[in-house]
């Protein structure tokens, strides 16, 4: 039911933009006992700006409604008329249990009527003015709010006046989220629908609730609402608006200037329920929450905490049953029953070891090093990055001690938050900050000054303060030193293991450090070819400088492997180079985590030996207990072998030390999504999005998540048009160009789809995962338009392609398989089958849980396009039963599956897994 002012108890004046609330009754109702069509009405509930709402009887359903009317006086006003048909447009496609239903608009003598649910019970504003909400209440309350207005964001609906004279509470406690009157239609998904009454400039809504772009007047998106919805959780936690004022002025001035006093929040508000609260109320909506999908995760978390229990160890995924083999009911069975055993078993086996190794101990002290400030010129700021990322790896060998990621830590090179933002952000308790500068910058023989400080955040207290002034050769008797008393007085008792490692010297040679800090800069900088190839010259320069410097070794292999895993370099002779380095760190360092790591790295990286990369990882986590990295690591290897169960497990300790890291949050997203929980997936892809909007990547994965999970092309094209007004061109990234050929090709735009194809700059779509000629898109497109020699042509081109290729790189499985889908285009059957086995067959599902799947895809489809149609079910019969990128939705959507869909154990497989 929509009662906009009617049962408003806001602390501020009336929007000026709104009608005064003395409108007059409908000519055609006289009140209680009057007929209206067929609605014979009981009482007025209220009025307001946009009209009065009345409860009423209709009497052939014999059911309550609100009856809400449009006054005569206004009723010729184009524009309010407009909003009042929207609003009915926009709530008839809403269907949630916390969002008012709309049974249906009519008009009877020149008068427009909406006939809504009738919700019995009280307005939040009118509970909050009653008594204070509990914790628990207020929690729940805002849970189903959030949840309503996730529905409606999903179906491109904004409110734009969240607000608790808008939210009714039922006697049973259900939450009704009312009065979309202002909601404004994301033109993308109802580009019909008129919006006339929203235009930049004029402010709609109510001043207390609205966020600064919509006090300014300028155009309000989803993160409006999210604002809003912030506002109201604040006012259910404390019983006040966060930005009060005594009059509309006041308000709006406050809104744009001030900060809410985060000292009122109750003292039983839980961190994250604190952070959540500082990121919706963020006066800039790029920094602000980006989806209230988050809000739902994290209030539902809080509600009803994920259980302790250490995760069930999930098997390696087996061997695919051979191509032709049948699926006998028995043998499924039997699987199953052994899947169920070895589950239940390794569960009871390793209860001890997941709780030593993916569970975050339970009295663990957090802290983390924020970035120390240089004092010294631009010049030197690798110096201090260095600095910092040494004392944060040596604090990360003290157990008991989780210390933030690098990443997370970052985001407060330029400390503008309190002790306490930063604790509620980061969920720490200690913050260690300080100081760095040479006194001849740049000279690696130079004295330095470091002045670290160790800080409580709860109260924003100095624990301990020194400062160090030391010739550069002391600088590592500095970092230990540091880490020991940071352990003293955090009252960590260090074992004599842990002792020797924070005492440890990489190097005598300062110049050599000098050196290696500069390749760390470029390493850790980005993912890029170049990057990698100067962090080589740089570690390269510090080796030659000191012969013994193990720890440079360490990092000039991972940075070797890092040019063949991302295919800037996939030869043997930069395999070698690899291996030669991380062998001479462990021939210098045969104890150190991170030469461990680093012969890990090789083995995953480098030569795909899941079993010992995880070898090499265990032996470095011993002293690494808190890496995040390393975590990660583990949990990417374990994807690999196909143990989600236990990678999500150790995904999740890493994005907890790095928690403001878009990487981990992307990948748990992914992790969840090969698992097909696309809601948790969303989540994530969310999160890490909202921490990093301008990388394109992250809006890929997202948008192609909507196609698994629904077959929704319409929200998947939205997606990349959030993109594209976030980073603005999308032409130099690939695969955001291929995401929308697509999209364009679903919907048979074929010329448009041609069009983005030609504008794109590679001559192929490549990634670890495929290897894709434009040129087969291009033949996919016009095979589809039924243009049979164009086809032709562009498969040809494809073949000639990957034949060059595979001459070059005849073990790259991807050029088999795509050379596979070029010979089926062709109609070189035989041929065709041959190189897909072939991929198939160099790198398995076994093999490579995640590389393999696509292959295998590759080859479900081969088999569709040479008509083997029994051959590519029982693929994807097989697809579907691991995790992997396939789906019931996309199978009805690519056109790729088309010829299947009429036979029949393709429809029944389809209707089984609805």
């Amino acid at each position: 039911m929509s009662m906009r002012d009617s049962q408003e108890k806001d602390n501020v004046q009336p929007d000026k933009n709104e009608l005064p609330s003395t409108v007059s009754l409908p000519g055609l109702i006289k009140g209680p006992g009057s007929q209206i069509g067929r609605f014979r009405i009981e009482q007025e509930l209220g009025r307001g700006g946009m009209g009065v709402v009345y409860l009423a009887q209709d009497t052939n359903l014999g059911r309550s409604v609100a009856i809400k009317s449009l006054p005569p006086e206004i009723a010729e006003n184009t524009e309010l008329l407009s909003r009042l048909k929207r609003e009915a447009k926009i709530l008839a496609s809403l269907n949630h249990p916390n969002i008012a239903t709309i049974h249906e608009e009519f008009q009877e003598g020149g008068i427009s009527y909406l006939v809504l649910e009738y919700v019995a019970g009280k307005t939040l504003a009118e509970r909050l003015v009653e008594e204070r909400l509990k914790l628990e209440e207020a929690l729940s309350i805002a849970l189903q709010i959030a949840e309503a207005v996730t529905t409606a964001h999903n179906n491109g609906i904004i409110h734009r006046d969240l607000k608790p004279g808008n939210i009714k509470i039922t006697p049973e406690g259900k939450v009704k989220v009312l009065d979309f009157g202002l909601a404004k239609v994301i033109k993308s998904q109802y580009p019909g629908l008129q919006s006339t009454a929203t235009e930049p400039g004029k402010i709609f809504g109510t001043p207390a609730y609205m966020g600064p772009e919509q006090a300014r007047g300028k155009e309000v998106d989803s993160r409006g609402d999210i604002w809003s919805f912030g506002c109201v959780l604040y006012e259910m936690l404390t019983g006040e608006v966060p930005f009060k004022g005594e009059t509309s002025s006041d308000t709006l001035a406050n809104i744009l200037n001030k900060e809410p006093n985060w000292q009122v929040l109750p003292q039983t508000t839980p961190p994250n329920i604190q952070v959540l609260l500082r990121r919706c109320l963020e006066k800039d909506p790029r920094s602000r929450l980006q989806h209230i999908g988050d809000a739902v995760i994290e209030i539902r978390e809080t509600l009803s905490p994920p259980s302790t229990a250490p995760p069930v160890t999930s098997p390696s995924i087996t061997l695919p049953r051979l191509e032709g083999a049948p699926r006998t009911k028995s043998r499924t069975v039997a699987i199953t029953i052994l899947v169920a055993i070895v589950s239940i078993l390794a569960a009871v086996l390793l209860w001890s070891v997941f709780n030593k190794q993916t569970q975050p101990p339970s009295k663990e002290i957090r802290l983390v090093v924020l970035p120390f400030e240089n004092l010294g010129p631009a010049d030197d700021e690798y110096f201090a990055a260095g600095i910092t990322d040494a004392i944060t790896a040596r604090l990360a060998t003290i157990h008991g001690l989780g210390v933030i990621s690098r990443q997370s830590a970052m985001q407060y090179k330029k400390r503008e938050k309190s002790a306490q933002q930063i604790a509620n952000d980061l969920r720490v308790d200690y913050i260690l900050e300080g100081t760095v500068q040479r006194e001849r910058p740049s000279d690696p023989n130079s004295r330095v000054r470091i002045i670290p400080q160790l800080i409580k955040a709860s109260n924003d207290t100095h624990v301990w303060a020194q400062a160090y002034d030391n010739d550069m050769s002391e600088v590592f008797q500095v970092q230990s030193d540091l880490a020991e008393r940071v352990a003293q007085a955090l009252d960590i008792t260090l074992a004599e293991r842990e002792r020797w490692a924070l005492r440890s010297r990489p190097t005598e040679n300062m110049e050599a450090y000098d050196y290696f800090l500069r390749g760390d800069e470029y390493e850790r900088r980005s993912e890029l070819e170049n990057d990698f190839k100067i962090a080589i010259q740089m570690y390269e320069r510090a080796v030659e400088l000191d012969p013994k410097f193990a720890l440079a070794y360490a990092h000039l292999s991972r940075s070797h492997a890092n040019m063949y895993w991302y295919y800037y370099d996939r030869t043997e002779q930069r395999l070698a180079i690899a291996k030669k380095a991380v062998d001479k760190a462990l021939q210098l360092a045969p104890d150190s985590p991170e030469t461990h790591f680093a012969l890990g790295h090789y083995y995953y990286h480098g030569q795909s030996d899941w079993d010992r990369a995880l070898e090499e990882f265990a032996i470095a986590r011993k002293n690494l207990p808190n890496d995040g990295d390393l975590l990660s690591f583990i949990g990417y290897v374990q994807r690999r072998q196909g143990k989600f169960e236990e990678a999500l497990a150790n995904i999740k300790r890493a994005s907890e030390l790095d928690p403001l890291s878009n990487i981990a949050a992307s990948e748990l997203g992914e992790t969840f999504e090969l698992m097909r929980n696309y809601p948790q997936a969303l989540r994530y892809y969310n999160r890490a999005i909202s921490l990093a909007p301008d990388l394109p990547s992250q809006y890929y994965d997202k948008s192609g998540l909507y196609l698994l999970w629904e077959g929704n092309k319409e929200k998947a094209r939205m997606v990349i048009e959030q993109a594209a007004q976030n980073i603005g061109s999308l032409g130099e990234d690939p695969f955001i160009v291929l995401r929308s050929v697509s999209l364009n090709m679903f919907d048979g735009k074929y010329q448009e789809a041609l069009a983005q194809l030609s504008s794109c700059k590679v001559e192929a779509f490549s990634s670890q995962f495929v290897f894709i000629p434009k040129a087969q898109v291009n033949a996919q497109i016009y095979g589809l338009m039924g243009n049979k020699e164009v086809e032709q042509a562009q498969y040809g081109s494809a073949v000639s392609i990957l034949e060059a290729r595979i001459q070059q790189e005849p073990n790259d499985a991807r050029f088999r398989s795509s050379l596979g889908i070029a010979y089926a285009g062709l109609g070189r059957k035989q041929d065709a089958i041959r190189e897909g086995r072939l991929a198939v067959k160099m790198l398995p599902v076994n093999k490579d849980a995640m590389r393999g799947f696509h292959l295998a895809k590759d080859l479900a489809r081969i088999y569709v396009m040479v008509g083997e149609f029994d051959a590519a079910i029982d693929q994807i019969e097989f697809l579907l039963s691991i995790p992997g990128p396939l789906s019931v939705p996309l199978l009805r959507l690519e056109p790729v599956w088309a010829p299947l869909r009429e036979h029949q154990r393709f429809k029944k497989l389809l209707g089984a897994r609805e």
